[in-house]
């Protein structure tokens, strides 16, 4: 390349060093016979290493001398240049790069914080020591710096099966960072909370697959752990008693069903995807707002496990429920469904309604 030393050809930090060197070249007023370059008289310029000192003509030919094998050109450092084929004097490009610098740390601010934090880093470790001294480790995310008096709303997640274990790091790497993407792209600020249930300990004792599935009796013991640390949580963060909401996928959908139907009074909304729920307690459902999402080509969990629920949800007459089918989505349907704004925006707008003695009808 014509211009360009033979070592900066291997050495990508000789460009820095020359474009460092051309801004601390001296403005010369005099002209050079180019049309179109004003250059200073005769002051060269060796591409040497990087932090190397500006040398003088005499001592790069002395280096010349006794380096014969290294291959150095001698360039002039030019007042002026030409771009987009405009004559631009260097103090007018000087200015326009400051304008770039500007421009580029305006949008590194503007960026959503998603960009710049992972979903590892928004949600730190936590633990929680019930009363007979068991330890139990979560993950939480909350508001840093709350304005006292405040409360925010709570979203459980409930993970799937490919994420149990008892690391505290697997279960929030599959839908949680869509949803908390979704969240920060909203400015919703909220307490989310995922707990990490164990292999053989899941969220729900069996999975609803069949019409006649029903629940058991008793909730898990992963799902008591999860219960406790929510009340927990109530106790040391400001969470808005009226607006706790739970939401899962896979796995996490089945108990995100199980959960709103032991606890209907807990919640105030519910996002369950690609699960499933007994259907003869949907009548329990009728006061919970509640949006489910399934692919049509789910050949993990049948898409008939969702069907299921909002027909059951439907005769025990309640109004309160939405579905979204996504035609053509295999059993990866929460990114999708965790990226839609529109849901989350209908989320956080749901409270619990208070529930008003039978004689009141106002």
């Amino acid at each position: 390349m014509e211009g360009t030393s033979f070592l900066s050809i291997f050495y990508p930090q000789f460009f820095t060093k020359t474009l460092r060197l051309v801004r601390r070249s001296k403005r010369s007023a005099k002209t050079s016979e180019h049309p179109h370059f004003s250059v200073e008289p005769k002051e060269h310029i060796l591409l040497h290493k990087l932090h190397a000192p500006e040398l003088s003509r005499d001592r790069i030919m002395n280096q010349k001398k006794s380096h014969p094998r290294l291959k150095t050109r001698l360039i002039s450092v030019p007042d002026s240049c030409r771009v987009m084929g405009f004559k631009v004097h260097n103090s007018v490009r000087s200015g326009i790069n400051t304008v770039m610098k500007l421009i580029v740390l305006a949008c590194l601010i503007a960026l959503p914080v998603a960009a710049q934090f992972s979903v590892e880093e928004q949600m730190r470790f936590c633990a929680y020591t019930n009363d007979t001294g068991e330890v139990f480790n979560y993950r939480m995310a909350a508001p840093r710096f709350p304005a006292e008096g405040k409360n925010f709303p709570m979203i459980i997640f409930l993970h799937g099966s490919g994420e149990c274990g008892t690391d505290n790091k697997r279960h929030i790497k599959m839908g949680l960072p869509s949803l908390m993407r979704s969240l920060l792209m909203q400015n919703q600020q909220a307490v989310v909370l995922a707990y990490q249930c164990q292999r053989g300990n899941w969220w729900v004792g069996k999975l609803a697959m069949q019409p006649d599935y029903r629940m058991s009796k008793n909730p898990t013991a992963s799902m008591e752990v999860l219960m406790e640390i929510v009340g927990h949580i109530r106790e040391i963060q400001p969470v808005d008693p009226e607006r706790i909401y739970i939401t899962g996928l896979s796995l996490g959908g089945f108990g995100t069903w199980d959960a709103i139907q032991r606890w209907p009074d807990l919640f105030a909304a519910a996002v369950p995807i690609c699960g499933g729920g007994d259907i003869s307690q949907a009548k329990r459902l009728k006061q919970i707002p509640l949006w489910a999402f399934h692919g049509d080509k789910d050949k993990n969990v049948n898409v008939e496990c969702t069907r299921r629920m909002i027909e059951a949800m439907r005769r025990s007459g309640s109004r309160r429920y939405r579905y979204t089918e996504y035609p053509g989505v295999a059993h990866n349907s929460w990114d999708k469904a965790y990226h839609d704004q529109e849901m989350i925006t209908w989320l956080f707008k749901q409270r619990k309604i208070e529930k008003k003695p039978f004689w009141k009808f106002w």
